[in-house]
């Protein structure tokens, strides 16, 4: 049997708000101070994530019916609700927005049985809200995100304590049901190679573990002498495989409470007075309330960092752990000049969600715009060569078949999706075709510039001749041909032509939009 070695991590709780407030916009947002310490604002501009994207909030429950978030709930796709049986062979049936893996049954939500804390009850919640509440809707506050999803599975029980088996499984059961962050807002001082394995596990399946640094009441420990798990799991591996997340206050300082220290702190994010969505029953005199602030813990700057880091797997979903630890800690603010007593003990420094989603932003958009295309001559075949911002061969684009050789090429955003295509022309000794291809390696265009017969090669360009928002063809002979020039549609349908120079001239043409 596994022994109880997790907790929960809240210090202390201060209930002030009402959910009686007069509505506004996100009524409890004027609390949230920390948004604007952690510069998220800016980065709403470019994203507020995608639902695509999933958070496995792995913690004490989420109340799934609650306003401000039930929207963002995680519905497994492969399951039918109440039918009793497991329709996506999982292993779990009707397991239709997570998995108690206390009582091993379909309730994601909080358990109020005997011995419960009203603050264990809450939790889950509270660092759900923190993550993907969601925006202007009248209701709560604002998470870090606005549409990601929520999967919730219970691995504390209504005490806030919870075992290795049950977080392991959990783990494992996230990994395979499609999240991309795990949110890990609890600690212990016991390893275990189970659970350890499963970190490993989520690393090597690209799933991004962001774990909370602790709490210790009297004074936090520096996690370099005194290991807290599952954080510090990774603190000797080669690889970065856990976001550890310490707790600053208003005045970017070490809560007193926090952890720190050791290569278990990546970075770190307010975590003190905190305001976020409470569990909710309005019969129950401890749970009437939507919104509760006064909240300290790491738990909650784990929350921020992970909602953070869905933002950046909102704007691109293939970014390896390798590359989010990156993103988070070369944006990060250092804070150690305010930190004398622990300087070099607080990760890379606190969390800058704009700098970290810009970032994220222009590299994904660097990588997939720019590439470069390298054609032949006729001794080669009609082939265009990819190369990516490292200059490595990733592809080859077969353009006109083996029939054809060499090829010219250009370049043009033909489809309008902000990333370049492929405009191609055949080389002299072939009909002159002329074919557009779009990023994703699609055929939007195929035709013959000049008559059958002609096999003088043709240039190609593009551009919105016409002024209608859509790309026009413009081409041009390579040689052995009067000089026209001739526009085209994307049907192939000839727009108008005109000659460049006198008609004597059959030296060729070049030309550029």
């Amino acid at each position: 049997m596994s022994k109880v070695i997790f907790k929960y991590l809240i210090i202390s709780l201060i209930v002030f708000l009402s959910a009686n407030q007069a509505l506004a916009v996100d009524p409890f947002e004027k609390d949230q101070w920390y948004l604007d310490q952690i510069n998220v604002r800016p980065a709403w501009e470019i994203t507020t994530g995608s639902d695509e994207i999933v958070v496995a909030v792995i913690d004490t429950g989420v109340d799934i019916g609650h306003p401000d978030i039930k929207d963002n709930i995680w519905v497994n796709p492969g399951e039918i609700a109440g039918d009793g049986l497991d329709n996506d062979n999982n292993g779990y049936i009707d397991d239709i927005n997570g998995w108690n893996f206390i009582t091993d049954e379909a309730k994601p939500e909080p358990y109020i049985g005997q011995g419960y804390t009203v603050e264990a009850v809450k939790h889950g919640t509270f660092i759900a809200g923190l993550i993907s509440a969601i925006h202007d809707n009248n209701i709560g506050i604002k998470g870090v995100t606005s549409k990601v999803k929520i999967m919730s599975l219970v691995v504390l029980n209504a005490g806030g304590y919870g075992t290795s088996t049950s977080v392991s499984d959990a783990i494992h059961y996230a990994v395979d049901n499609g999240a991309d962050i795990i949110n890990l807002s609890f600690g212990g001082d016991e390893h275990y190679s189970a659970l350890k394995n499963a970190i490993v596990r989520a690393y090597e399946n690209n799933v991004t573990i962001v774990a909370a640094a602790g709490n210790t009441a009297d004074g936090g420990l520096n996690l370099a002498t005194n290991k807290v798990y599952p954080i510090c799991y990774d603190n000797d591996w080669e690889l970065n495989a856990i976001i550890g997340v310490a707790a600053t206050d208003s005045n970017n300082k070490l809560s007193a409470y926090s952890n720190y220290g050791g290569n278990c702190i990546d970075i770190v994010a307010p975590g003190d007075n905190i305001t976020s969505l409470v569990y909710f029953d309005n019969n129950s005199s401890e749970f009437n309330q939507l919104v509760e602030g006064g909240y300290q813990g790491t738990s909650f700057s784990t929350a921020l960092v992970s909602g953070t880091v869905a933002l950046m797997k909102s704007i691109n979903p293939t970014l390896t752990n390798e590359q989010v630890a990156e993103i988070l800690t070369s944006t990060a603010f250092n804070i150690d000049r305010l930190n004398t007593t622990v300087a070099g003990q607080l990760g890379a420094g606190l969390l800058d969600v704009s700098a970290a989603i810009t970032k994220t932003y222009d590299e994904f958009n660097l990588e997939n715009r720019l590439k470069f295309y390298v054609s032949a001559d006729e001794t080669y075949p009609a082939t265009a060569y990819e190369y990516d911002v490292t200059f490595r061969h990733v592809n080859d684009v077969e353009v006109f078949g083996s029939g054809f050789t060499g090829l010219n090429i250009t370049n043009a955003d033909i489809n309008q999706d902000g990333v370049d295509d492929l405009v191609t022309g055949a080389k002299p000794g072939n009909k002159s075709f002329v074919r557009g291809i779009t990023s994703g390696k699609e055929l939007v265009s195929s035709f013959l510039a000049f008559e059958d017969s002609f096999r003088g090669g043709v240039i190609a360009s593009a551009g919105d001749v016409d002024g209608d928002g859509l790309l026009e063809y413009v081409v041009v002979p390579e040689k052995d041909h009067s000089p026209v020039v001739r526009v085209f549609n994307q049907d192939g349908k000839l727009q108008t032509e005109f000659k460049a120079f006198d008609n004597d001239s059959w030296s060729g043409l070049s030309v550029a939009v």
